[in-house]
């Protein structure tokens, strides 16, 4: 029996085919060309004068990487995104790790040989401190942005602010005033710096000091930033303020973003100005909230709210509209897949410490640190320590991939894991 004839006695419908099939895509009966069917997509295939849609097999592709999970196959296909016809990954949940990946030397298996790190760049790769820099325990660094490999800003107390592009730290302490805890870098390596009672002011890499970009917002205490360039070169920067107020500025001009009564809030983030996640704590009962922005309205997120933590959100990460995570006080922290928020299994039950911030690059590749002073990763069930500061608390991580993490903290603490190129 041919396969039409097989899904003839299915039921499919079998449609009369002309005798000369012409190389077209978009001739219904050109053998081998995509169609539709309910639910997903399949291909045309003909035998003599009749054809039919046979539905074709793919797998979820969840980190986007271009090779499926083989043990979540679809058939038909889905239309949406999120699929791959090849059911080749090892692990859909890091978008580094695919058959014929580099070894990105993170302590994890990048191309799918069963062998961690075995790539010749891997014997370096490792953690470094900055002990050997000039810091003395007065430094409390609470913020970090880094823009490509390698290259950092670190802010914090008393007016401090470093950056490394290369092989040493420059320091521009006095140059920015203020108290900074929030940070974001352009692609240029600009950083825009947000504090205690300053909103918002700007330095460049070049040794050229700070210009303070919004006026009119003087006394706003801004605990988190997040931007995008825009198609015109500028930047689109969202400000996360204490007093209830999300502020939007773009190229120079300040829109309001949103305000939240009753509420503080602490950071915002997202893949693109249509879809935020925004954080913070309910001003009257000190429960920790946070909201979903989808372009048209924000929506207070039920779940999280339910959770009843007992204090701050501090930090959110959004991977994409359908993976995102949160993290807070009470070693609270929640994963979102798109419908609804799940928090994650604690790391150390019954040790007091806040989580701090995290990073994200796909469900087996999330970093976290803490009051602790641990760096954390979680890989979409368990958790793992990575390293521990020689100095306390860490307050902000970034990373550009995870083999290249910047975490900071208390007593001027830097830690870098870095494997070179």
């Amino acid at each position: 029996m041919t396969a039409l004839a097989v899904f003839a006695a299915a039921g499919t419908a079998l449609v009369a085919c002309p005798q000369t099939l012409r190389p077209l895509a978009d001739d219904p009966c050109d053998a081998g060309a995509q169609c539709e069917l309910d639910g997903g997509r399949g291909v045309l295939a003909c035998d003599g004068g009749a054809h039919a849609c046979i539905p074709v097999t793919c797998y979820q592709d969840a980190d986007r990487d271009g090779h499926g999970d083989p043990s979540v196959p679809f058939t038909p296909c889905p239309t949406d995104k999120g699929t791959a016809e090849r059911p080749t990954d090892c692990d859909d949940g890091d978008p580094f790790a695919h058959p014929g990946a580099p070894e990105i030397c993170d302590g994890r298996d990048s191309d799918c040989n069963r062998a961690v790190d075995d790539g010749p760049r891997c014997a370096d790769a490792g953690w470094s401190t900055n002990e050997s820099l000039p810091i003395d325990d007065g430094y409390f660094w609470y913020t970090a942005a880094s823009w490509r490999r390698g290259a950092v800003w670190v802010a914090g107390n008393d007016s401090r602010v470093w950056m490394r592009d290369g092989q040493r730290f420059v320091s521009f302490d006095g140059d920015c005033s203020g108290a900074w805890r929030a940070s974001w870098v352009a692609r240029d390596g600009t950083v825009y710096l947000g504090g205690i009672k300053v909103p918002l002011s700007k330095h460049e890499p070049a040794d050229g000091g700070c210009q303070d970009l919004i006026t009119q917002l003087a006394g706003y205490t801004v605990w988190g930033l997040h931007g995008f360039a825009t198609h015109d070169g500028g930047v689109d920067l969202f400000g996360a303020t204490d007093e209830g107020w999300l502020f939007r500025w773009t190229n120079g001009e300040l829109t309001d973003a949103g305000f939240f009564p009753d509420s503080r809030l602490a950071h915002v983030h997202g893949v693109s100005p249509g879809f935020l996640v925004l954080v913070g704590q309910h001003a009257s009962t000190s429960r920790g909230r946070a909201w979903i922005f989808d372009g048209t309205r924000w929506t207070e997120q039920g779940d999280i709210t339910d959770a009843g933590v007992q204090s701050w959100l501090n930090k959110a990460y959004v991977v994409s509209p359908s993976l995102a995570y949160v993290v807070g006080d009470e070693r609270s922290a929640f994963v979102y897949d798109g419908a609804r928020w799940t928090a994650l299994p604690d790391p150390q039950p019954g040790q007091s410490f806040t989580f701090a911030s995290v990073v994200a690059f796909g469900r087996s590749q999330v970093f976290t640190v803490d009051s602790l002073g641990w760096v954390r990763r979680f890989d979409g069930s368990r958790w793992t320590e990575l390293t521990l500061s020689p100095r306390g608390g860490l307050w902000d991580i970034a990373a550009k991939a995870p083999d290249d993490i910047w975490a900071v903290g208390q007593n001027g603490a830097i830690l870098h894991w870095y494997a070179r190129p």
